[in-house]
């Protein structure tokens, strides 16, 4: 099968707000991801991990090269038609959780159905929150919950809709063990069930629940392996930090 979002010849540089010099994130880099298994990219902070997420899924556009995302090309794609896609086969999980604060977390989780005009199956939404450890909590406004329970009911939203892929950047970066735990079980579920998962983290626990690992280092893919330990994964990072 084709990828489920590949980068060819990708680069991404960011000018400062007062004019200058660009800054180049990301070097000439060409990933695949498969359409079905979790895909972890790590590499030390400042690296270009999220910046490559967010092309990745078409939330950055890439100053040169080319992003397909579920074998459609995006820089050819209309705003309207990117949007839909959004809407209907992709999934964003976010460190920040990009909550709507004044909803309640039930209606958080029904957005994407409101957009889209489709009807709303809240049974379903109470028992997907309810599997979070959210029970009884479905018409709590999300502003008032915390962090912890607010990232169960941003990935509540994320999967509902059953998405063809999903991105992930930092899911666990501000969580405690058994809420982190529960996130990526959840993410390794969805894996497992031919979902695309792509998860940026600093977390080599959480990377090695992937299928395949991508080590980006100075905006540059310079490793990628297939299931591994935290401990080979170290000595990866550390020995690419070395060739670099």
């Amino acid at each position: 099968m084709p990828p489920a979002a590949s980068t060819h010849h990708l680069s991404k540089s960011f000018s400062p707000p007062g004019g200058g010099e660009p800054t180049v994130v990301l070097h000439d880099l060409t990933l695949d991801v498969p359409s079905g298994g979790m895909t972890a990219i790590v590499g030390p902070s400042g690296s270009g991990k999220s910046t490559l997420l967010f092309c990745l899924s078409g939330l950055e556009k890439p100053s040169a090269g080319e992003v397909t995302l579920l074998g459609k090309p995006l820089s050819r794609m209309p705003r309207t038609q990117l949007a839909r896609l959004f809407r209907d086969e992709v999934g964003f999980v976010f460190q920040s959780y990009n909550l709507v604060p004044y909803l309640s977390a039930e209606d958080n989780v029904l957005l994407p159905a409101t957009l889209a005009g489709r009807r709303k199956d809240r049974g379903l939404v109470k028992r997907t929150l309810s599997g979070f450890g959210l029970d009884g909590k479905a018409r709590q406004v999300v502003s008032t919950m915390s962090s912890g329970e607010q990232q169960r009911v941003a990935l509540a939203r994320a999967i509902t809709a059953r998405p063809r892929i999903i991105f992930a950047d930092e899911p666990t970066g501000a969580l405690d063990s058994a809420t982190s735990s529960l996130v990526l079980d959840t993410l390794r579920s969805l894996a497992d069930e031919n979902h695309a998962v792509v998860m940026v983290t600093h977390d080599l626990d959480a990377a090695c629940r992937a299928d395949r690992v991508a080590v980006v280092r100075d905006g540059r893919l310079v490793a990628q392996v297939q299931a591994t330990t935290p401990t080979e994964l170290l000595t990866l990072l550390r020995s690419t930090g070395e060739a670099a």
